[in-house]
């Protein structure tokens, strides 16, 4: 089984080469930026939610006013 033991050898030497652990400066810059990114599109959807939620609150009164 001459071909497995190819495909074996190419996927033990393709696990060899760790990008990630021989490049930990740019994991460590790329976890931040995400971490900014999750971080700012929370706050954007919070505050989306609120001002819809302000909104409904206020369509409400002025409905119960009337």
């Amino acid at each position: 089984m001459p071909a497995l033991d190819l495909v074996h050898h190419a996927l033990i030497k393709r696990a060899a080469t760790n990008w990630p652990a021989k490049n930990k400066g740019v994991m460590v810059v790329f976890c931040i930026f995400a971490t900014i990114a999750i971080v700012v599109i929370a706050l954007i959807v919070q505050r989306k939610l609120a001002a819809a939620r302000v909104r409904k609150e206020r369509e409400e009164f002025m409905n119960a006013a009337k």
